[in-house]
């Protein structure tokens, strides 16, 4: 085997890997937090921001593939920027969620026997 096999081997088994490290830190980052939500609103806004993530990279990803070569990595700028911005904003919107009704919980009396 020459230094031209080796490379493209170990080429093919990077991208393999990355793939399947990419897909499998979106299930867990995914199903983990869907897993210790308490309300269908908070599940409903973490599929909704998997959804964004996913289409959002799937964009990203297909406009690196279309566009030439030294005009792709200008894509690097706003999809960092738009990626951090929404990233926060969905950590706030989670965070004002479990806020919400744990405030909600507090209000409702509790109902004992008698």
């Amino acid at each position: 085997m020459n230094d031209q096999q080796i490379g493209y081997i170990l080429g093919w088994g990077g991208g393999l890997l990355g793939i399947l490290l990419g897909f499998g830190g979106a299930f867990l980052g995914t199903y983990i937090p869907y897993r210790q939500a308490t309300s269908s609103r908070q599940k409903s806004l973490i599929l909704k921001s998997a959804a964004f993530f996913l289409s959002f990279v799937v964009i990203f990803l297909a406009g690196l593939m279309m566009l030439p070569l030294p005009w792709n990595h200008l894509l690097w700028i706003p999809y960092i920027v738009i990626l951090v911005t929404s990233i926060r904003w969905f950590n706030n919107r989670q965070r004002l969620l479990v806020e919400e009704e744990s405030a909600a919980a507090k209000d409702q009396p509790t109902q004992g026997n008698p």
